[in-house]
């Protein structure tokens, strides 16, 4: 959790009632994007166009892939969609869907397939925040939440993506090129992106975790039979994690 004096930023896993918020949200950051712009040039098109691409995945995500999200004063204003690789028909399903939406969304895709690593890992499939809620550090937070159960779990991570500033926002967070980059329709250039997981972060998370539990046992609140509780919405050590479906 993520407070200010003004709000208090929440991240958890999405549910299927989250679905026409999330929506909602990822459309209109997709629609005020770079790559937004380049999927559908024409501005007055381009938020049926996001909604078209975006429309699919959520639901297909909440349902065989890994949704986080992030709610400001109870209300959803970002999310990050995850898929893990490889995985089986329902994926190859929703992807189809999209190229019926757009052609260079069919480029795109053949790119992240040409590009992708044959090792076990996660896809980044999509990071949006809502326009208004840009520049308070809520997408990065997102990868940092999400970055920290890679690392536990030493599942890597996998993305694509079309300009710049994403680029560098996924440099910060250990994200490398490979590849070449390849020149796309309007002057976008596509890049793959890999990220191998900090086991030696992971290890200090977990290390700093043992302490702050041997501190609360000791302390007299805890020795009373308080429970403590995650600091996000999702659980300490997910059973099974590692062999979820996508």
């Amino acid at each position: 959790m993520v407070t200010s004096s003004t709000a208090t930023l929440v991240t958890r896993d999405a549910i299927p009632r989250d679905a026409y918020a999330l929506t909602r949200v990822l459309t209109a950051a997709l629609a005020a994007s770079p790559l937004g712009g380049w999927l559908e040039p024409d501005p007055r098109r381009r938020p049926h166009s996001a909604l078209d691409c975006i429309g699919p995945l959520v639901p297909q995500s909440i349902r065989a892939g890994i949704v986080r999200l992030a709610e400001q004063d109870g209300v959803i204003v970002a999310a990050a969609l995850w898929s893990l690789h490889p995985c089986a028909g329902p994926v190859a399903a929703s992807m189809e869907a999209l190229r019926e939406v757009s052609r260079r969304r069919d480029r795109l895709d053949r790119f992240t397939e040409k590009h992708r690593p044959p090792l076990r890992h996660q896809q980044l499939v999509y990071l949006g925040v809502h326009p208004k809620h840009r520049g308070q550090g809520i997408g990065a937070h997102l990868l940092t939440d999400h970055h920290a159960l890679l690392n536990a779990t030493g599942t890597p991570a996998y993305a694509v993506v079309a300009d710049k500033a994403t680029r560098d926002m996924l440099a910060r967070h250990g994200y490398t090129p490979t590849g070449r980059a390849e020149p796309l329709r309007g002057g976008a250039r596509a890049r793959a992106m890999w990220r191998p997981p900090d086991l030696a972060a992971s290890q200090e998370n977990a290390q700093h975790e043992e302490q702050e539990h041997l501190a609360a046992a000791r302390s007299p609140k805890r020795a009373a039979g308080t429970q403590r509780r995650p600091r996000t919405g999702r659980r300490a050590d997910p059973p099974g994690w590692g062999d979820r479906p996508c």
